[in-house]
């Protein structure tokens, strides 16, 4: 019908968002919330100090940025609570916006807590208010934080921006095609999970760690299982798809250990020149350890599998993820390897 958007028309869109759990007053039973201004296409809901990660930003510096523009208060972040998801259609948009969601612990170092400025550039950001957590279930939350603070889930509801208010949708450089004629690099967000895996000690411990195959970008080297989410795919999901994928096991258990970034220009294997940003979250896993890994999906990016000696891990061509999860674990070989 004339004027009408149906759902299977919508473009599917990845987002990156970047949020923190901030106690401004010291008191960790009450959280800083921030009303969705009328520019937002949440107007009216309430959510965590926060917003869309520019493209090429690492999420750590995101939520340091959004939280000083949205509240005037300058922040640490001390670690990664969460990494949440969900799937919101944007009709008005002609989008389907699946919103990867990295949730920050922060220590608060200075500032004056203020609402957003409204006429800053691309805010979206109104009133504040610091809560308790009977006060916020009483608020129109967003389902995310309702999550995080441990309330009932939440449905999103129907949504009724001003379209004439709106502002640029943030987070998702897909979201807004290149202009006719570019011929510089196509930007492109890959939010990807990853698990690290050990197994015995000492000398004797190993890693498991898989090759890229010749096809894929960085062949030859090897890295940890894993890859990229899939539209609407829930996180976890992916995590254990992946590894499974990649290894042939299960994960019986798994532990989020943190969020890193890169950012590069460079070809993709037999594609276009990318604007590429990567976000991997990297999940300490248990599996099997008393079955071989093989290789289960077809034709993918993984060309083999294996438990390799940390001792090895010096003299093989490994990614840099390899040395950043095992720097998460605190791992004494992260200082052995370079990158």
């Amino acid at each position: 019908m004339t004027g009408q958007v149906t759902r299977h028309a919508l473009r599917p869109v990845q987002r990156l968002a970047s949020y923190a759990v901030l106690h401004p007053d010291g008191d960790a039973e009450r959280v800083l919330l921030v009303e969705a201004s009328r520019h937002s296409d949440l107007a009216g809901r309430w959510f965590l100090p926060g917003g869309g990660v520019d493209h090429g930003e690492d999420p750590a510096a995101a939520v340091v940025r959004e939280v000083e523009e949205e509240t005037g208060l300058r922040v640490r972040p001390t670690g990664v609570r969460d990494v949440l998801d969900d799937v919101l259609d944007l009709p008005h948009r002609g989008l389907q916006v699946h919103t990867v969601r990295v949730v920050h612990d922060v220590d608060v170092l200075g500032g004056t807590l203020r609402p957003e400025p409204e006429e800053r550039d691309g805010a979206t950001g109104g009133r504040l208010a610091v809560v308790t957590r009977e006060e916020a279930r009483r608020l129109p939350l967003t389902p995310y934080v309702a999550r995080v603070l441990g309330l009932p889930a939440v449905p999103w509801g129907g949504l009724s921006p001003d379209v004439a208010l709106l502002r640029p949708l943030s987070g998702a450089p897909a979201a807004v095609a290149p202009p006719a004629g570019t011929t510089g690099p196509v930007p492109r967000l890959r939010v990807g999970v990853y698990g690290v895996a050990t197994r015995g000690s000492g000398t004797d411990e190993e890693v498991l760690l898989t090759l890229i195959a010749d096809h894929a970008a960085g062949a030859g080297s090897w890295t940890l299982p894993g890859g990229g989410i899939d539209h609407g795919e829930d996180v976890t999901a992916a995590l254990l798809r992946e590894v499974h994928e990649e290894t042939g096991l299960p994960v019986r258990h798994h532990r989020l250990l943190g969020v890193g970034s890169v950012h590069f220009t460079g070809r993709a294997p037999h594609g276009p020149l990318e604007d590429f940003h990567g976000v991997r979250v990297v999940h300490h896993v248990e599996v099997p350890t008393d079955v071989e890994p093989r290789v289960v999906e077809v034709d993918g990016s993984t060309a083999a599998v294996r438990w390799v000696p940390v001792r090895d891990l010096a003299a093989l061509p490994a990614t840099r993820l390899v040395r950043h999860a095992l720097d998460l674990l605190g791992h004494p070989a992260a200082r052995t390897l370079g990158g």
